[in-house]
């Protein structure tokens, strides 16, 4: 008595997760050990013989033949789920089409219970092969649910009301070049990816704006990189909006020319005090202070006679109105430092992409506050 009513109150549990409304319900469960010693849990769904199912046109019409088919589901308990059902086919007009289930989407081995979840996992911060073992989905299944739901789920409106919007270019290390970001300051969400740097995606992100009914003075703050005609083509681009240098861009630059002099300089002394005196620049308080400082590092770094030095020094000096304009734009810090560690975080947990729209999907499910309400059984 005892196992009969806990399994019925599985089978409501299933239920009332998939969705299941007359003429479907659960049939039968069935536990199976598996030779490795997990649990799997086959769940049989079915319908009445007589059942009227919808076709495509709205009309209800009699079964005319049943497909079997298979998805995996979230386990109510053991390791695994897997759920059978005979999914009804109607006759309409010269064809006959098969209906659709309210606890899947059409063409896809998982219930949306099931996706719901992997998709809740990924944005909380798990990898892909996490996941994966986790759940027992293949990684390229994982990657087939972002693509159809982050795009589905961002929508077509991406404004709603005013909005602050900014052009955060994001560097990402020599190999895998530079991701741009459209990001709305005012409510703290990513609402585009863009692969390349701020620049070069200039045109797309106007597009975007256009798109949404905003025209290109929506922009008040473009991050590029140190670079004098990227930035002389962010500011023709975005006349109004003040354009600056990201500061990982700088710290980016002003790392690699280190790197290289102390190779050069053979530990002669040259470049010893250099790394502290470019990183005091971030303490300063106000742009006219970060001048002061970022000037006496350029001197001190073309007094050291090294190449890479004196390259840096010049670079500095060609977007020096872009650096020093760091501290004059309206980006909360802690912001820019969010977007950045939550970027490095997905790059590093990916072990690099070698796909970057598999990046800016990543990107946009974790930052792009998405709700996830769409998807659940209908």
């Amino acid at each position: 008595m005892h196992k009969v009513s806990t399994m019925k109150y599985i089978a409501d549990l299933l239920a009332s997760g998939l969705g299941l409304s007359p003429p479907w319900s659960v049939t039968g469960i069935e536990p199976r050990a598996k030779r490795n010693g997990k649990l799997e849990v086959v769940v049989r769904l079915g319908h009445s013989q007589d059942a009227l199912f919808k076709g495509s046109d709205g009309r209800r019409r009699k079964v005319h033949g049943t497909v079997k088919r298979t998805w995996a589901h979230l386990p109510p308990f053991g390791d695994r789920c897997v759920l059978y059902a005979r999914v009804p086919r109607l006759r309409e007009g010269s064809g006959v089409h098969m209906v659709s289930v309210p606890w899947a989407r059409r063409g896809s081995g998982l219930t949306l219970a099931l996706e719901r979840h992997c998709l809740e996992l990924l944005r909380e911060g798990a990898t892909i092969e996490r996941v994966s073992r986790q759940m027992g989905i293949y990684p390229q299944r994982l990657w087939g649910l972002l693509h159809h739901w982050v795009p589905k789920l961002h929508g077509t409106r991406l404004l709603q009301g005013p909005a602050t919007l900014a052009i955060v270019g994001i560097p990402l290390g020599d190999r895998d070049g530079h991701l741009t970001l459209i990001v709305d300051l005012q409510r703290g969400r990513v609402l585009q990816t863009l692969g390349g740097g701020p620049s070069g995606t200039a045109n797309r992100a106007i597009s975007l704006l256009e798109g949404e009914g905003r025209d290109r003075d929506a922009i008040a703050y473009v991050l590029t990189g140190p670079s004098a005609r990227d930035i002389e083509s962010c500011r023709q681009h975005f006349p109004r909006a003040k354009v600056a240098v990201n500061r990982h861009h700088v710290v980016e630059l002003v790392q690699g020319a280190l790197e290289d002099a102390q190779r050069m300089a053979h530990g002669d002394g040259r470049v010893d005090e250099l790394p502290e005196l470019f990183g005091g620049l971030w303490e300063m308080a106000d742009a006219q202070a970060a001048a002061g400082c970022l000037a006496y590092c350029c001197d001190r770094a073309r007094e050291s006679g090294l190449a890479p030095l004196v390259a840096l020094a010049d670079t500095v000096r060609e977007c020096w109105e872009a650096i020093t304009g760091l501290w004059d734009v309206g980006i909360p810090h802690n912001t820019l430092e969010h977007l950045h560690r939550e970027v490095a975080s997905i790059v590093r947990s990916g072990r690099g992409y070698r796909d970057l729209h598999h990046l800016c999907l990543m990107v946009l499910l974790r930052l792009g506050g998405l709700a996830l309400d769409e998807v659940a059984p209908r």
